[in-house]
């Protein structure tokens, strides 16, 4: 499979400065690696249209080296001020987001993991055109928001993306990494989330955009995971 493209300790100072320039020019963007785990991305334009992924050269995002992607196997289609993945049938092994295989379409949110064959792909999206955004849009976050058990669940939060999947760690492996109940983690994850201002957004997206926010912040370091 390839390198996630949250496997954070892959990332070089050239790819991280790549990342902050395509977040600075405000488009949203999806990321991935090729087949020689290069950081690729792929700016996402409402006036182009919908964006084809799969092994045909002529696919906008093409995945050649990937043999379990199809030649046409899903589209990026905008929805309004979103973006949407969509496999109608298109694909033989499917189309998953966030682990989850898809129907149809589905409404992206930023920090949305897409897995095609064997390739994950990143999803980014500015706070303002993001199904993600909050009412409030904070992104003021200071460490001294978070007690010192809400910093040690944040990091155990999001020390597992920097494995292969890219996924948050669940709530009983912060349980038991910490030692704590699993009421007890829930409750330090529903106040960081009140700090940081995501309060309305799906669990699985809400996960990933805590550790999106506190990396973006500075409040988590790479070296602390």
């Amino acid at each position: 499979m390839s390198a996630s493209p949250f496997a954070l300790h892959a990332s070089t100072p050239a790819e991280l400065a790549l990342r902050r320039d395509a977040e600075r020019r405000g488009l949203p963007f999806v990321f991935f690696r090729d087949d020689e785990t290069m950081l690729r991305i792929h700016e996402l334009r409402r006036d182009r249209g919908a964006v084809q992924i799969g092994r045909r050269s002529a696919c906008a995002i093409s995945l050649p080296w990937d043999s379990e992607a199809s030649r046409t196997h899903a589209e990026l289609q905008p929805v309004g001020a979103d973006w949407a993945i969509a496999d109608d049938g298109l694909s033989q092994n499917g189309t998953f987001v966030n682990g989850e295989r898809i129907a149809g379409r589905r409404r992206l949110c930023a920090g949305d993991v897409i897995r095609i064959g064997r390739t994950t792909i990143g999803y980014w999206a500015p706070a303002e055109t993001s199904a993600a955004a909050t009412a409030d849009g904070q992104e003021n976050i200071d460490a001294t928001m978070l007690t010192d058990a809400e910093r040690r669940v944040l990091i155990a939060l999001a020390r597992p993306m920097r494995g292969p999947d890219g996924v948050p760690a669940s709530n009983r492996q912060i349980a038991d990494e910490l030692y704590l109940s699993i009421p007890t983690v829930k409750g330090h994850l529903r106040s960081i989330a009140d700090k940081f201002g995501i309060r309305d957004l799906p669990q699985t997206h809400k996960r990933h955009e805590l550790v999106a926010r506190a990396l973006r912040s500075g409040i988590l370091i790479e070296r602390e995971l």
